[in-house]
């Protein structure tokens, strides 16, 4: 049975992606049927993953306190990250992108160009590893797999969208996060 619902969700997902790609190159936003079922993806991944959580599908051998200190810091740094993300934007049209705005290149869009996914990713992370699941990390490696391919479907719509602009932007920020780097400097230029 879970199989079947793995599959189904699975293949609602590609459906979808291929349906916001479609709407960004064709209008250059997405639409608010596209984004609610979005959103509705995203429920039902983070139920899954609650659900994983829970029974501790597939339990990790690591030491329990270790394993939920650090698996706590990490989601709570998501978290963190995710609010810093998301305080750029004037409202929810622009965080779910039916408004685009402006290019976000300051506070925290400074030290990565995907605060939102990244901490997703992170956050699931961290309930994994404090969970000690294997399941819940599972889940969040095929959030990261859902991200990595959609982010390049924004990066060559921002590209258009912004130009120049987004080119030197892309070139000095990460795409993910900083790790091992030093914070950008004005009118430094580094690859991702």
């Amino acid at each position: 049975m879970s199989w079947a619902l793995a599959t189904l969700g699975t293949g609602t997902v590609a459906l979808l992606l291929r349906r916001m790609r479609r709407e960004l190159e064709s209008t250059g936003q997405l639409s608010a049927p596209s984004t609610a079922c979005m959103y509705g993806c995203y429920t039902a991944h983070a139920t899954a993953t609650a659900a994983a959580a829970r029974e501790r599908l597939g339990k990790l051998r690591v030491p329990a306190a270790p394993a939920a200190a650090l698996g706590g810091v990490l989601s709570a740094g998501a978290a963190g990250l995710c609010v810093a993300g998301m305080r750029r934007f004037a409202g929810f049209a622009q965080i779910s992108g039916t408004d685009i705005g402006g290019l976000a290149t300051g506070g925290v869009y400074r030290y990565t160009r995907n605060p939102q996914y990244a901490s997703y990713i992170g956050l699931l992370a961290g309930v994994g590893l404090a969970r000690r699941s294997a399941a819940v990390l599972a889940l969040a490696s095929a959030a990261a797999a859902v991200f990595r391919w959609w982010v390049g479907v924004e990066e060559r719509h921002l590209d258009h969208q912004f130009g120049d602009a987004y080119r030197h932007y892309r070139e000095t920020v990460p795409r993910w996060l900083p790790v091992g780097r030093a914070p950008p400097r004005p009118g430094a230029s580094r690859r991702t």
